[in-house]
């Protein structure tokens, strides 16, 4: 194998690991940007009223808070 087809394999195997790397980030970015379906909600904590169980910029995943369950939440649940 010549030093040229090297070079050239070489940079062949790059352009497809960049090419796979920017399908991968457009997917996540796809996935990212649409709803989530279910019983599920990502909020971000935006006070200090949680602290110090949440910091402030912390980032919850509620789930099950369906009509059944909502009455049982009061004040002062770390949900």
């Amino acid at each position: 194998m010549n030093p040229e087809s090297r070079i050239m394999k070489f940079f062949k195997t790059i352009y497809y690991i960049f090419i796979g790397l920017i399908a991968a980030i457009a997917v996540l970015l796809i996935v990212s940007a649409l709803p989530i379906t279910g019983n599920y909600k990502v909020m971000t904590v935006l006070s200090g009223s949680m602290e110090p169980t949440i910091k402030t910029g912390g980032i919850l995943s509620l789930s099950g808070l369906t009509g059944k369950t909502r009455p049982r939440l009061r004040i002062g649940f770390t949900i």
